[in-house]
């Protein structure tokens, strides 16, 4: 029996399959994420900053060792990497629900990470190798609407699951990625399960550290991910400290994904004639001035919002522009080992925000002044906003790419 319809689009079936995938490991990622700072806070007594470093050691496990986990995607083929980490993180997710004590917990966050670290670079390098050149920019903007699909229902999903047990939202969320890896294993793309040829060669990480442009890339995008860590750190405990129901959490999360998916296609056509550097620094600016309406807040709870909504433009530009802007950047052979460092920025960015975000948040409850960590993370918006317009990189304008696409 089929689980995948025939579709008529030039697409093979493996790459529907690796756009589902990206469904579902949003789904089970925003199924559990979102509320693990609440019981972590909430059930459990952490403090906000403890709570911060928690999510920041998951976060640094998976992005920090993205690139080893890349380089193994390619050595290894990204099927067997993609169900490997997928196993992996089903295991962290569900021991989180059984985890009381702090040494469990932070095994439950090594796992998970792990997980992530294995598949994440392996299945966006799948993607660059199953399409032609001139589509992934496409691809990449379908794989960021499937991503957004899983990030609706998750967060939804685990808020009024949290009414129940947060032992049932991490089983529920494991369960989510034990599956995935199932599919995965029947249904990737042939060109994604054999090793790279150069996979096995020395000195292939001296050779990305050595490429400044993409160096520098990463480096930049750090800070736009330390303000869209913010989502699953300062967001959801902002909530909780306004007295409203934690099933708004997820309403926050369907109103970001949701706005993602009904206009990534548009706005990726209005920037068809913009570089891939200039769409990301549109992207900071819009990032910026989300933690800017976010401090707002203290007045009214509304104002999140507005901050989800222009986090939410930020994230339309900028994801497919950083994917394909890797693609150009990088080695064909060594794709994973691309993504993986890509995703770096994702870990240093992220672990920065989860542990500045709880701890500024505490700071600023404790002297009364609850839009502090707001106000300081725009200011590193705006900051990282003009490291990345000074840029020099090689880059090819967006339009050149959806002209062959047909869209310009």
């Amino acid at each position: 029996m089929r689980l995948i319809p025939r579709i008529n689009t030039p697409w093979s079936t493996g790459v529907w399959a690796l756009l589902i995938d990206s469904f579902a490991s949003n789904f089970g990622f925003f199924l559990l994420m979102p509320v693990l700072a609440v019981y972590l806070t909430r059930d459990l007594g952490w403090s906000a900053w403890t709570a911060g470093l928690l999510l920041a050691l998951r976060q640094f496990a998976q992005q920090g060792l993205a690139p080893w986990g890349g380089a193994w995607g390619d050595r290894l083929g990204y099927r067997a990497a993609v169900v490997l980490g997928m196993e992996v993180r089903a295991a962290g997710f569900i021991l989180f629900g059984f985890a009381h004590s702090g040494v469990l917990i932070i095994l439950a966050a090594l796992l998970s990470g792990l997980g992530g670290a294995l598949f994440g670079p392996a299945d966006a390098a799948a993607l660059a190798v199953a399409v032609p050149k001139e589509e992934r920019a496409q691809i990449f903007s379908q794989r960021v609407m499937f991503g957004n699909g899983g990030m609706i229902l998750g967060p939804v999903a685990g808020a009024y699951l949290l009414a129940v047990g947060f032992d049932v939202v991490s089983v529920a969320a494991g369960l989510m990625f034990l599956l995935a890896g199932v599919f995965t294993a029947i249904y990737y793309p042939k060109e994604a399960v054999a090793p790279r040829k150069s996979s096995a060669e020395p000195g292939k990480f001296r050779r990305v550290l050595n490429n400044r442009p993409f160096v520098s890339l990463v480096a930049t995008l750090s800070g736009y991910y330390l303000l869209s860590s913010q989502l699953n750190m300062v967001l959801p405990l902002v909530v909780v400290a306004d007295h409203v129901s934690t099933s708004m959490i997820g309403w926050l999360f369907a109103l970001y994904s949701g706005v993602a998916i009904l206009l990534q296609t548009t706005v990726t056509r209005w920037v068809r004639h913009v570089s891939f550097q200039t769409q990301m620094v549109w992207g900071f600016v819009a990032a910026s001035l989300g933690m800017v309406a976010n401090a707002f807040s203290s007045w009214t709870v509304l104002a999140l919002f507005v901050g989800v909504l222009l986090l939410a433009a930020g994230s339309m530009l900028i994801t497919p522009a950083t994917f394909a802007a890797t693609s150009e950047l990088a080695d064909p052979n060594e794709f994973g080992l691309y993504y993986g460092f890509r995703n770096v920025s994702m870990g240093i960015g992220g672990s920065l925000g989860n542990a500045v975000g709880g701890f500024l948040f505490s700071v600023g409850s404790a002297i009364g002044f609850p839009a502090l960590s707001w106000l300081i993370l725009a200011v590193v918006g705006g900051t990282s906003t003009g490291i990345m317009r000074s840029l020099h990189l090689p880059l090819r304008d967006a339009n050149s790419l959806h002209e062959r696409q047909g869209m310009a």
